[in-house]
């Protein structure tokens, strides 16, 4: 039995202590709880006069803002299904509006804002809103009710979107608190997206556990950590890796114990804790947050199922995502391909989806993850790869190749590497330099990783890329994960090259 959370955040934020911090204008602001309930009742009044009901949909689309928790947490006090849009993903009013059913849609972009619509309003909008006189009665959910649309974060044009169920919230925020106990002595800052369903937990967490919310767009991270100094920070591992490889580049002579304290400067000083997931992260860099004494814990989940496994504290096991949270089955099939039941399930299907498309749900609760894992003696999962990208050799063997990919990344002269050979005799590769690096230097770098693996893991040829993959030029998703595929077609011809 779960706790019945998500119906009591509003009243709890009536009379709640700790506060939320936020840049408006370039400047920082605090706001207490029990002064956010303001400016969601406003909100809430305000969807009264468009007549909007429990399980109408609303759509949110913009950057990381103070206006964007309170729109949110207004939708959860009104019964409203949040349907929030990646920023960089190209939205098409018309269409969202019909195939979402959508009354209004909010957002702070302006290439939204100029089209004029008559059922988009600005997040500037609830400021121009009078002043609450009447509180709010919050909205009562039961467990089946659908919260939010959260969307794949896959590589397709357009993502697949589910329907995510309150009791499946309920279960992430109680297991995670029950992991690391969050208290009024905590910070904890989202600079993700706040599309992303599990950045959302956090504001809700927040309240129910009295600990402090910041909330800041992507671009202004670094001065945040440093300034605001939090206690707990979430981020995908491209981010973690970036701090590491860039805090390398400052030292060339070597990284020793003097420059621990230099890193945890960086950090603010304050880190209780830093939490990954997403995609694989490199064991090099695990391995230096370590040896900074900067606890870095790995997860995985998936949209189809939520938060999966995580390692904590005195429960971690470098390398693997950790143990599997309360609730959570899991088995594999004959190509470890890993199935995971939820007994507080997102959902069984996608919205509006072709059969095909919901066969990863299977009959019996189990969700095939796609992914190619084990899990150890002491119950650990570990993830080799996706089941999609399993290179097969000519001769027959069998590749991981994000396993050769991270070997390869341990070198902070290269920041990606993407490995080819399906069906070939040996394996290629792309590999992205970091900005400045000499080719030499580089090549001398990968030369030494390469002969570390195996035989049928080595690479025999390989291509250097003077750029860097990014969300901007389309070979990262929104989560930083590499669009395989979409580099893989988009030097086809140098991969072919390589084989001729």
């Amino acid at each position: 039995m779960i706790v019945d959370y998500l119906n009591s955040v509003i009243e709890k934020m009536r009379h709640s202590n700790n506060c939320i911090e936020y840049y408006r204008n370039g400047k920082k602001q605090a706001k207490p709880f029990s002064e956010v309930y303001k400016d969601v009742c406003r909100v809430v009044n305000w969807f009264d006069t468009l007549h909007l009901t429990k399980n109408d949909r609303i759509g949110i689309v913009g950057k990381n803002s103070y206006e964007w928790v309170v729109l949110d947490l207004a939708c959860l006090a009104k019964g409203i299904v949040l349907v929030p849009f990646d920023v960089k993903f190209h939205l098409e009013l018309a269409h969202a509006f019909e195939y979402y059913t959508l009354k209004i849609l909010c957002s702070n972009l302006e290439e939204v804002l100029v089209q004029n619509h008559d059922k988009v309003y600005s997040f500037e909008h609830i400021y121009t809103l009078g002043e609450v006189h009447d509180e709010i009665i919050p909205v009562q959910r039961t467990s089946e009710d659908i919260v939010a649309f959260k969307f794949t974060s896959g590589t397709t044009f357009r993502p697949k979107a589910i329907e995510a169920k309150k009791k499946s919230i309920d279960d992430c925020v109680h297991s995670i608190q029950q992991m690391f106990h969050h208290n009024d002595s905590d910070k904890i800052m989202l600079f993700m997206p706040l599309y992303l369903l599990q950045q959302r937990f956090f504001i809700y967490s927040a309240i129910l556990f009295e600990y402090t919310l910041l909330v800041i767009p992507f671009e202004l991270v670094f001065h945040a950590l440093m300034i605001d100094r939090p206690t707990i920070v979430m981020g995908v591992p491209h981010f973690f890796e970036s701090l590491h490889k860039n805090f390398i580049k400052m030292h060339p002579d070597g990284i020793g114990k003097e420059n621990k304290k230099e890193f945890h400067a960086l950090l603010g000083n304050n880190i209780r804790y830093l939490w990954t997931g997403s995609a694989p992260i490199s064991t090099t860099t695990l391995r230096f947050y370590q040896e900074m004494e900067v606890p870095l814990f790995q997860g995985y989940g998936t949209s189809e199922t939520g938060i999966i496994s995580k390692n904590y504290f005195d429960n971690n096991v470098s390398g693997s995502v950790g143990k599997l949270l309360p609730n959570r089955s899991v088995r594999f099939d004959k190509q470890n391909q890993i199935y995971i039941k939820n007994d507080y399930e997102i959902n069984t299907k996608y919205f509006d989806a072709s059969p095909e498309q919901n066969s990863v749900f299977l009959d019996d609760g189990y969700v095939a993850t796609g992914d190619i894992g084990y899990l150890d003696d002491e119950g650990y999962l570990f993830i080799n790869g996706r089941i999609k990208d399993l290179i097969v050799l000519s001769n027959g063997r069998k590749v991981f190749p994000r396993l050769v990919e991270k070997a390869i990344e341990k070198s902070p002269l290269i920041t990606n590497c993407v490995v080819s050979g399906d069906n070939q005799t040996f394996l290629t590769a792309l590999l992205f330099l970091a900005p400045g690096v000499n080719k030499e230097e580089a090549r001398h770098s990968f030369e030494v990783l390469n002969q570390e693996l195996s035989e049928d893991e080595k690479i025999l040829k390989y291509y250097f890329i003077e750029d860097t993959p990014s969300i901007e030029n389309g070979m990262q998703t929104a989560q930083r994960k590499i669009k395989r595929n979409f580099i893989l077609k988009k030097y086809k011809d140098v991969l072919e090259g390589m084989y001729s």
